[in-house]
């Protein structure tokens, strides 16, 4: 007797009226005629009604515009008795405000099985359906970021490219080459090869800090004042200091550059170089077998006005290689975090003293590729290369 009564405590009725009562969503039923028979209080609200009981005999025509596409609904579910399911609607009751929801809604069969009237459940989404627009719009924004993102870096790509010379200057006993490899970003990599006169040629090469339009623009002035200094036959610590100072002005401490500038002089058979915090160039003494790191000292360009570059001179012998490149060769890291380092370059170096210099470019390009594997390099890399036959 005991377990019969707990089983019989809740009827169908007061179960329905529970969660009616108290669940969110909007319930309410119909008759064959889309006139309401029963609704729950979150749809009474949400039709301006004091109480579910004044929804009675009442149908959408009574609350809302849409409701001919509402009634149109109901009448094909009672004809099909197949249910409509999640229909995203934007709808407004009386004059409140427009808001989106999900409605569901069936048939309810008599015990033949024919529809006669209507269970239907309606949700508010209006919050999540404002996110979705706003994740959309965010997502959209992004988007057009990345394409005018993708647009400047074209340009900067396009300056950049026309910055590098299409064919290198080329005296007689003195033979040059270039290898320039690109990252995904642009950035301010740059290298020149000027002749001065039939007995002299200058090897530049430079790093702009940074990456993008910004840095290409500022290797392009730089380009420009360094073979304007060069063409008038200034020594490289002149011309390293009027570079600085023609550019000091633009760069206004928010953008370096390190420069190597050298100059073969085959008549005297010497190098005369001046650096500005750039990586140190290379000299292999072929003869010797031995590779000389060609340093001297200098601060960044564009870091302080009228300063004075110092300019170091080391003799030649034929055979001998120069080799500059920007840091993007060296400080590159494999897939296991290995540094490619400057040791591995001498070694390169040595091992390939007798191979002409478009051939070196071709050594140094191939070991870079295999010591990197798959990683994609993050960072521009130019090498220049001079040997004094």
């Amino acid at each position: 007797m005991g377990k019969k009564s707990r089983k019989n405590v809740f009827t169908p009725e007061q179960l329905l009226s529970s969660l009616m009562d108290n669940i969110p969503d909007h319930i309410y039923f119909k008759d064959a005629q889309s006139r309401f028979i029963r609704t729950n209080r979150a749809q009474a609200r949400f039709l301006g009604l004091a109480k579910p009981e004044d929804a009675i005999g009442k149908t959408d025509h009574d609350f809302f515009a849409h409701a001919d596409e509402a009634l149109a609904d109901e009448q094909n579910i009672l004809r099909s008795g197949k249910p409509l399911v999640g229909k995203i609607e934007r709808v407004r009751y009386g004059k409140g405000p427009i808001v989106s929801v999900s409605t569901t809604k069936a048939p309810i069969t008599d015990s033949t099985g024919k529809a006669i009237g209507i269970v239907g459940i309606t949700r508010d989404i209006n919050d999540r359906m404002l996110e979705e627009e706003r994740l959309k719009s965010a997502q959209e924004e992004l988007e057009n970021t990345v394409r005018t993102i993708d647009m400047e870096l074209n340009i900067a790509r396009n300056i950049q490219e026309s910055m590098l010379p299409e064919r290198l200057d080329q005296i007689d006993e003195v033979k040059v080459a270039a290898l320039y490899i690109p990252c995904s970003t642009i950035g301010g990599d740059l290298y020149d090869v000027i002749q001065i006169d039939e007995d002299r040629i200058a090897l530049l090469i430079l790093d702009v800090m940074g990456h993008g339009i910004p840095a290409a623009l500022i290797a392009a002035m730089a380009k420009v004042s360094f073979t304007k200094h060069i063409a008038r036959g200034l020594k490289p610590r002149t011309v390293l200091r009027e570079v600085n100072d023609e550019l000091i002005a633009h760069l206004k401490n928010e953008r370096f550059l390190t420069v190597f500038l050298g100059i073969v002089d085959k008549a005297r058979k010497e190098f005369v170089f001046a650096r500005a915090s750039h990586p140190p160039a290379l000299l292999l003494r072929k003869r010797r077998r031995t590779v000389v790191r060609l340093s001297g000292k200098g601060i960044f360009i564009g870091f302080a006005p009228r300063y004075k570059y110092e300019e170091e001179r080391v003799p030649l012998e034929s055979g001998d290689i120069i080799l500059l490149y920007t840091d993007g060769l060296v400080e590159c890291r494999n897939k296991g975090g290995v540094f490619y380092g400057l040791k591995r370059l001498e070694r390169l170096l040595l091992k390939h003293r007798d191979a002409p210099v478009d051939e070196l470019v071709k050594r140094i390009r191939e070991a870079h590729v295999e010591f990197m594997g798959d990683v994609p390099p993050s960072d521009d890399i130019a090498v220049l290369i001079a040997t004094l036959e």
